[in-house]
């Protein structure tokens, strides 16, 4: 897999790269360090599989950059990483056309978690990340045909999958919630069965896609 990283600061671009590496799947990176010549880069064929942009500053020209990449590589994942983690700015992300906003104040095992899902084509928009719970989460993913499944989840289902879609173990699950990992177990079963979907990353693909509705 081909990779363009742009990120303005060069010291952390190594850091960029280690995060695409940690899904463990084979990448080649190209790296950019300066907002101009990436829209430079925007003049020659795209030919890379996934691009990784890092706001770190000048928002303004930051989002412009996103959008010329959204209609340079059609198709191929444009995945942000923002220091500045707020609703705004994701939701100027996501009107760009990019297929993911990821705060970087997320756990490691969370980001790459949330890498792997946009590699295998979802989207991520963190909408739960700006709510004060659950709920709220699902409400404002209310108009997304897949919400339908999500109404047939328990209360308990879903705070299960909450925490599932973060990346989190049973284990970690079963803590976090007070649970024996036999119950934590049974109860990612039914999330399972109820959405219609054979594993953990399926059920994590389709909750994103269904909370990314919300704009």
């Amino acid at each position: 897999m081909r990779a363009l990283i742009i990120d303005p600061a060069p010291h952390l671009a190594e850091a960029d790269a280690r995060l695409l590496q940690s899904t463990g799947i084979p990448m080649e990176i190209e790296t950019i360090t300066d907002i101009d010549t990436a829209m430079e880069r925007t003049d020659r064929t795209a030919n890379v599989d996934v691009i990784l942009y890092a706001i770190r500053s000048e928002q303004f020209r930051s989002y412009r950059l996103v959008e010329t990449l959204c209609h340079w590589a059609i198709g191929i994942p444009v995945i942000i990483l923002s220091i500045a983690d707020n609703l705004d700015e994701m939701l100027e992300i996501q009107r760009c056309g990019a297929t993911g906003y990821i705060p970087l104040n997320l756990r490691r095992d969370v980001l790459t978690n949330v890498i792997r899902v946009l590699l295998a084509g979802g989207e991520y928009f963190p909408v739960w990340h700006y709510t004060k719970d659950q709920d709220g989460a699902f409400i404002l993913a209310g108009n997304h045909g897949a919400a339908r499944a999500f109404e047939q989840l328990t209360p308990r289902q879903r705070e299960v999958l909450d925490y599932l879609a973060r990346g989190l173990s049973n284990k970690q699950i079963a803590a976090a919630l007070g649970m024996s990992s036999g119950t934590t177990r049974t109860h990612v079963a039914a999330v399972l069965r109820v959405l219609g979907v054979r594993n953990r990353l399926q059920a994590t693909k389709l909750y994103l896609e269904a909370a990314q509705s919300f704009q």
